[in-house]
């Protein structure tokens, strides 16, 4: 770890320590800090750090759940031996069933880098030690919920695998002889809608259904300069002769008209 020699952690390992302390929760440490004194009768003589990093503690706790589970716990101020009494612990603990994703590392609890996780750790051998024989208690978190295997008869296999999912259907099944119009229904201009059409669907045909011998001029009216909008016209629409229809053999005055320089 990064350490300043007044004992401040900097760069990547001040971010790490950060969102550690903000996960940190003092009433959890409170109520492991409670349930290890009450199991193993003897009180924390300094803060919960302090207390745990020789490993003492945690051991006597492992052999009071599980008889035996550490045949010696080194009761010194040498370091290397407070560090095997971590080691020793956290392996007992693995022998009565903890994953090794919820046990932490030495590090952890003897420099203190992650007490969030040693915390976490002991809540986690309080729900295990519910399971274990012969210890009754104090327990510490909820109980660890068991496997619920489930068999079924080869003849209700069988009928599941029968059945098509929905994810293979679609998601709303219909006939496929039949169309989506009985599902989603397209309407005509002037056409009440709600009354399904045995027609080619608007969807299918395109956005407008037109037949393809006429324009659209009696859907969407364009209107030229001096033309009433509203009537029909049977020329060509402006849409396909251009944004401004002219004669071909005119000339662009005939729309703008430039005036000429007076003398």
């Amino acid at each position: 770890m990064n350490k300043h020699p007044d004992d401040y952690v900097f760069g990547m390992d001040k971010d790490i320590q950060d969102k550690l302390r903000a996960k940190f929760d003092p009433e959890k440490q409170a109520q492991a800090q409670a349930w290890i004194e009450t199991v193993i009768e003897s009180k924390f003589e300094g803060d919960f750090h302090e207390s745990l990093k020789d490993g003492v503690k945690l051991c006597k706790l492992i052999n009071i759940i599980k008889s035996g589970s550490v045949k010696k716990v080194n009761e010194t101020k040498m370091v290397f031996k407070q560090r095997e009494n971590i080691v020793n612990y956290l392996e007992a603990c693995k022998a009565l069933g903890m994953k090794e994703t919820d046990c932490f590392v030495t590090q952890d609890l003897f420099e203190g880098d992650n007490m969030v996780a040693v915390i976490d750790q002991i809540f986690c051998l309080g729900a295990l030690s519910r399971e274990v024989a012969g210890f009754n208690g104090p327990y510490l978190g909820v109980k660890i919920a068991k496997e619920n295997i489930r068999e079924f008869s080869a003849e209700t296999i069988a009928a599941g695998r029968a059945i098509v999912s929905q994810q293979s259907q679609g998601s709303v099944h219909v006939e496929k002889e039949k169309g989506t119009d009985a599902i989603v229904m397209y309407g005509k201009v002037g056409q009440d809608m709600g009354k399904a059409s045995n027609e080619v669907s608007q969807q299918n045909a395109g956005g407008i259904a037109v037949e393809k011998n006429k324009g659209t001029d009696h859907i969407v009216k364009y209107g030229k300069v001096g033309q009433e909008l509203g009537d029909c016209s049977s020329e060509t629409s402006l849409q396909n002769a251009g944004s401004i229809e002219i004669d071909k053999g005119g000339k662009l005055d005939a729309i703008n008209r430039a005036e000429g320089h007076l003398n």
